[in-house]
C-alpha cells in the first residue's frame, strides 16, 4: 500500500488549521449577512418560515399550492435540510439559521476530504488540506451554495461515505463504520436522484479500487457480505426517503413527463475547454433582461490572467500522472476524470455526443441526467484527489512548498466570489419578509375551516418591490392559494388559475364567480407590493385590479395586502348531501354520511389523484365531531337556473311568455333543496394509529372515482352497494331504511412514508442501542483487564 508519513506534530496541527478554518468561514459568512439578511435559495420555505416548512413534510400531500398536489418527492428535504433549519429556528433567525447552514456545508465538505485523503495515502501531511481547500472553493461549490445549496449536500459528504466505505472493506470491527455510512447517506436524503446516482457511481468505482488495490480477490465473499450488510442497514436507516422517491418514481405522471423531455431542453452550451476549466454550466455568462444570472461570470470569460489560472490548477493536478510512479493507487480517479467530462458537455460537442444521445433515448432512467453539468462535482473531486496526492508524495521539500504555493494561489484566485461580496447576487438577498405578511397570517390563523385564497396579480415567479424571492411567502397562511405559478401554461392549475384572471379582467363575473365557489376560494388578496413593472406583460397594473375588484367588498388591509371577500357561497372541501367532515391532517379526513337513501355524489376539491382513497370504518357514530361551521350548500343546477332568470330580467318588457317562463324558473329555483355540510374543528394530529393499516385494507367505490369540476375529485356513494357488499357493521341502519356511513377518506403513500420513517427510526435506536452495549461490555473488559488495546483503538 502507498504510504507518506509527516514530521512529528502533524495531527495536532491538522487539528488547529480545522478549527480556525472553520472558525474564518463563520467570521466571513457572519461578515458577508451582518445586516440579517438571507439568500434565497432553490428549497426557500425553510427561510419563510422553518416551523411550518418541516411540519408539512411530514405529510405526502400539500394542499397549499397547485390546487393540493403529492408532496412525496419533496419529502426528501425533510432531513437533514429542512430539519436543521427548524432545530437552528429555536436558537437564530433565519439569516443567523442560513449563515451557520452554509458554514456546515462548507465545514464538512473539506474534513469529509481531508479525512479521506489522509486514510486513503496513509498521511497526516498537512498538504492534503490545500486538497481539501480546492474541493470547497471551487465554481460548483460558488454557484450552488448561492442559490441551490441543499444540492452540495451529497457532494460535501461523498467523500465521508468513500472514508467508511475504506473502513468497512478493510476494518476488522466494520459495525460502527457501516451505521456511519448509513447516517452520512441520509445529507443525500434533500436532493434529487441524479445525484443520488452520481454519489453511488462514485461510491461503486472506489470498490472496485479497494478490491484490486489490496487484493481482495481471495477473500472477495466475506469482503462483499460485509459490504451487502452496510448496504442493507444503509437502505433501512433512510427507508423514509427512499419510500418517497420510489412512490413518486411509481406513481407520479409528473415524473414520467420529466423522464421523457427532450434532448433539444437540455445541456447544447457546454464546451470541453470550458469543462476543463471547471466551467461547464450552460447559463454561465447568461442573463435575464440585460442582467447577469452571475454578475462574476464576466470576469471568468474575459479577464485574460484569471482564464491562464483556470487552465493552470487542472494541468498541474494532472500532471501527477505524468511525474508520480505509482499510478495504480489513483487511476480510479482517472476513470472518474475521463468519464465525467463528457457526461458534462454531453450532446454539445465531441464524438461522445452520439454515444449520450443514444443512452438517452434508449438507456431506461438515463434521462436523468438532463442536468448534466452535475457530473463536474465528480471532474472536481478527482481533480481535488490528484492535486493533494502530488503534494503529499513530492519528496523535494523546496518543490513540494513552492507548488503548495501555487496551487493555494490559484485555487484562492479561480474561487475570488468566495471573498468578495460577488458571492452572493444583490438581487437574490433579502431583509426578510414583511411584518405584514405576518399580520395576515394571524387573521387567517382565527379561522381554521378550509378554504383557498385567490392571489392578484398574476405572477410567473414573485417578484416584490421588496425582493425577487421566486417563491410565496403566503404559504405562510396554511390555506389554498390559486395562482399562475412557474411552469407550463397547460399544467392544470396553471390553466384553471389563466382562466379565473382572464373572467375577472373581462369582467365576466357569472363564470368568475362560478370557477371560485369550484375552487373552495372564500377570499381574493391583491398584494400592492407586487413588482407589476418587472412582470407587465402579464401581469395588471394596480388601477386596473382596483377596477375589477371594486365589485367586492374589503374586509381587511394588512400593510400592503387588501383581503377582499367574494359574494358568494364557496363550496366546502368535501361535500355531499348530509355530510359531516373533519380534516385530521392534510392526508387523512374523517367522513360521516347520514340517511343515504339511493347513490348520491361525494366531492373532495383537491386535485384529482388516484392515491385518493375512501375506506369504511365499522360502527359508524360521528361522534368525534366538535361542529365548527355548517355549510347549506346549494346544488348546481341552481346556478342554471338563477343564470336563466338573469337572462330574461335583461329584457326590458318581457312578453306574456316570457313573464310566465320567469315565474316557472323561479318556482323551481325556489323548490330546489339544499344539503347540509358540517366542518368540524379539525385535529392536526400527525398518526391516530391505524395508518399502516392501509397498506392492506380495501379501498371502496374505486371504480366510481372520477374527475369533477376539471381537477377535484368524486365518487358515487351508493347505499344499495354498501348494503349488498358489507355487513352491518359497517352501516347503521335508519327507520325510513336509508343507512348512515363513516368514511375515511386518505391518500395512501403517506402509509409508505410512515412505513419508512418507522424503519429508519428503529433501525437507528437498534444501532444506538447496540454502541450503548458495546460501551457497557468494553467497560467491564476494562476492569477486568481483558480488553485489548488494540480493540479499544479500532
Amino acid at each position: 500500500m502507498f504510504h507518506i508519513n509527516n514530521s512529528a506534530g502533524g495531527s495536532a496541527r491538522y487539528g488547529r488549521f480545522v478549527l480556525l478554518l472553520a472558525v474564518g468561514i463563520v467570521l466571513y459568512l457572519i461578515f458577508l449577512q451582518t445586516k440579517g439578511e438571507f439568500v434565497i435559495d432553490s428549497y426557500i420555505n425553510p427561510l419563510i418560515s422553518p416551523a411550518h416548512a418541516f411540519k408539512n413534510l411530514l405529510y405526502s400531500w400539500d394542499s397549499t399550492l397547485l390546487l393540493g398536489q403529492s408532496y412525496t418527492w419533496s419529502q426528501t428535504y425533510l432531513f437533514p435540510y429542512s430539519f436543521f433549519y427548524y432545530l437552528l429556528s429555536f436558537f437564530f433567525n433565519v439569516s443567523m439559521c442560513q449563515t451557520v447552514i452554509f458554514v456546515l456545508i462548507l465545514w464538512i465538505g473539506f474534513y469529509s476530504f481531508t479525512k479521506f485523503i489522509q486514510t486513503e495515502f496513509s498521511t497526516t501531511s498537512m498538504y492534503t488540506y490545500i486538497g481539501g481547500l480546492f474541493y470547497i472553493f471551487n465554481l460548483y461549490t460558488l454557484i450552488n451554495l448561492a442559490g441551490a445549496s441543499s444540492l452540495l449536500l451529497p457532494y460535501v459528504i461523498l467523500p465521508l461515505q468513500l472514508y467508511l466505505m475504506h473502513k468497512i472493506v478493510l476494518s476488522e470491527r466494520f459495525f460502527r463504520y457501516g451505521v456511519g455510512f448509513s447516517l452520512a447517506t441520509l445529507f443525500m436524503g434533500g436532493i434529487n436522484p441524479p445525484l443520488v446516482a452520481i454519489n453511488m457511481i462514485v461510491i461503486f468505482a472506489y470498490g472496485i479500487h479497494l478490491l484490486f488495490l489490496h487484493n481482495l480477490r481471495k477473500k472477495l465473499r466475506p469482503v462483499l457480505l460485509r459490504v451487502l450488510f452496510c448496504l442493507a442497514l444503509t437502505v433501512l436507516v433512510n427507508a423514509y426517503w427512499i419510500v418517497g422517491i420510489l412512490s413518486f418514481f411509481q406513481n407520479s405522471a409528473d415524473m414520467s413527463t420529466i423522464l421523457s423531455e427532450p434532448l433539444s431542453m437540455q445541456n447544447q452550451a457546454s464546451s470541453y475547454l470550458n469543462v476543463f476549466r471547471t466551467l461547464g454550466l450552460w447559463a454561465f455568462g447568461q442573463g435575464w433582461d440585460g442582467v447577469s444570472y452571475y454578475g462574476y461570470s464576466a470576469a471568468y470569460l474575459g479577464k485574460p490572467l484569471l482564464m491562464v489560472s483556470m487552465y493552470l490548477l487542472p494541468l498541474i493536478a494532472l500532471s501527477s500522472v505524468v511525474f508520480i510512479r505509482k499510478s495504480k493507487q489513483i487511476f480510479w480517479v482517472l476513470i472518474l476524470i475521463i468519464t465525467s467530462i463528457p457526461m458534462v458537455v454531453a450532446t454539445n460537442q465531441g464524438i461522445f455526443s452520439t454515444a449520450y444521445a443514444w443512452a438517452y433515448d434508449h438507456v431506461p432512467l438515463f434521462s436523468m441526467f438532463r442536468g448534466s453539468y452535475k457530473f463536474i462535482q465528480v471532474y472536481i473531486f478527482g481533480l481535488s484527489i490528484l492535486s493533494a496526492y502530488l503534494l503529499v508524495s513530492i519528496r523535494n521539500v523546496k518543490l513540494k512548498n513552492a507548488l503548495a504555493a501555487v496551487l493555494t494561489i490559484l485555487v484562492l484566485i479561480n474561487a475570488f466570489p468566495f471573498f468578495t461580496k460577488q458571492l452572493f447576487q444583490k438581487d437574490s438577498i433579502i431583509q426578510g419578509i414583511p411584518s405584514y405578511y405576518y399580520d395576515a397570517e394571524k387573521y387567517f390563523r382565527n379561522d381554521s375551516s378550509s378554504f383557498r385564497i385567490f392571489l392578484l396579480p398574476a405572477q410567473y415567479f414573485a417578484v416584490y418591490d421588496w425582493g425577487k424571492i421566486s417563491a410565496n411567502p403566503e404559504i405562510l397562511f396554511n390555506k389554498g392559494l390559486v395562482m399562475r405559478q412557474a411552469g407550463s401554461s397547460e399544467e392544470e392549475s396553471n390553466k384553471i388559475a389563466l382562466d379565473a384572471y382572464a373572467y375577472l379582467f373581462n369582467k365576466d363575473y357569472g363564470n368568475f364567480e362560478y370557477l371560485m365557489r369550484t375552487l373552495n376560494v372564500k377570499y381574493i388578496l391583491q398584494r400592492n407590493d407586487f413588482d407589476w413593472a418587472y412582470y407587465k406583460e402579464i401581469s395588471q397594473s394596480p388601477e386596473v385590479v382596483a377596477d375589477v375588484l371594486s365589485k367586492y367588498e374589503k374586509v381587511a388591509t394588512f400593510g400592503k395586502l387588501d383581503l377582499y371577500q367574494i359574494n358568494t357561497d364557496y363550496l366546502p372541501l368535501i361535500n355531499s348531501n348530509n355530510v359531516t367532515f373533519e380534516k385530521v391532517n392534510s392526508v387523512k379526513y374523517k367522513i360521516y354520511l347520514k340517511n343515504i337513501h339511493s347513490a348520491q355524489a361525494l366531492s373532495f376539491l383537491e386535485s384529482y389523484d388516484t392515491n385518493w382513497n375512501l375506506y369504511l370504518k365499522q360502527n359508524p357514530t360521528g361522534e368525534w365531531c366538535r361542529k365548527q361551521k355548517e355549510y347549506k350548500v346549494k346544488d348546481d343546477a341552481y346556478y342554471a337556473l338563477n343564470d336563466k332568470i338573469n337572462e330574461l330580467n335583461r329584457v326590458k318588457k318581457p312578453d306574456a311568455a316570457g313573464r310566465a317562463r320567469l315565474r316557472e324558473l323561479e318556482f323551481q329555483k325556489n323548490n330546489l333543496s339544499e344539503s347540509t355540510v358540517t366542518e368540524c374543528v379539525p385535529r392536526q394530529k400527525f398518526m391516530e394509529g391505524d395508518e399502516i393499516s392501509f397498506i392492506y385494507k380495501k379501498s371502496v367505490f374505486d371504480t366510481t372515482h372520477t374527475k369533477v369540476y376539471g381537477y377535484a375529485n368524486q365518487w358515487t356513494i351508493d347505499a344499495d352497494s354498501i348494503k349488498k357488499n358489507f355487513d352491518k357493521s359497517n352501516y347503521t341502519e335508519n327507520a325510513d331504511g336509508s343507512i348512515n356511513v363513516e368514511l375515511t377518506l386518505y391518500f395512501k403513500p403517506q402509509t409508505y412514508f410512515d412505513l419508512g420513517l418507522i424503519v429508519s427510526g428503529v433501525t437507528l435506536l437498534g444501532c444506538f442501542g447496540y454502541f450503548i452495549y458495546g460501551v457497557n461490555v468494553n467497560r467491564k473488559k476494562r476492569r477486568n483487564g481483558t480488553l485489548p488495546v488494540s480493540s479499544s483503538n479500532e
